[in-house]
């Protein structure tokens, strides 16, 4: 599965999500769903209020470039009733956005590492078999990491480089390696409280 690890922030999301927006993508983020009916978010006024509101992490953006068929969903009973996600095998397929919201770790504002990815091949229920995922969809993940790292940097982690976008660059918040810290139970900030803590 390729994929590009990276420090992002809430703008970089914005940004990108418009610019996909622009060229006729929509965003389903990875909720609780009541019913197998899913959000479709197609403009950032709406994906704003969505980031805002809930604290999701995984965002799933299909196109009529290289979607293949519907989203599938499973479903698990959780306190007593039925709840359904995303299938990130079955469906689409997608380009996959992970973005963690800032957090507070040691009594300082951190970002964890999100990342950007595709899956290669992927379960088409309308043919009943395994497909390639379309050139489309390759083109549009190699796009989307190009933005990500234009005037950003890397760094290096064990076994691995991630970007650190020019966006998380200027919030001035450190960088944090969430698999160090296992035992932390951090703390969600929200967006206003970041502009407030380094005065952007």
């Amino acid at each position: 599965m390729p994929q590009t690890d990276c420090y992002l922030c809430r703008a970089d999301v914005l940004e990108v999500a418009e610019a996909l927006f622009a060229n006729g993508a929509t965003i389903t983020p990875d909720i609780e769903y009541p019913t197998r009916e899913t959000l479709v978010i197609s403009n950032s006024e709406n994906l704003r209020q969505v980031l805002d509101e809930s604290a999701i992490s995984l965002l799933f953006v299909l196109s009529r470039k290289w979607q293949r068929s519907p989203l599938q969903l499973s479903s698990v009973m959780k306190r007593g009733r039925e709840i359904f996600h995303v299938s990130q095998t079955e469906g689409g397929p997608t380009l996959e956005i992970f973005y963690l919201k800032p957090r507070e770790v040691e009594g300082t504002l951190a970002v964890p590492a999100g990342f950007i990815s595709y899956r290669n091949r992927f379960w088409n229920p309308d043919t009943s078999q395994m497909e390639s995922a379309p050139k489309a969809l390759s083109d549009a993940y190699r796009t989307v990491r190009s933005w990500l790292m234009q005037g950003g940097r890397t760094v290096v982690r064990p076994h691995r480089k991630l970007i650190v976008t020019k966006n998380t660059m200027s919030s001035g918040l450190n960088l944090i390696d969430l698999k160090k810290h296992v035992q932390d139970k951090p703390c969600i900030i929200n967006p206003s409280e970041i502009s407030e803590a380094t005065g952007k």
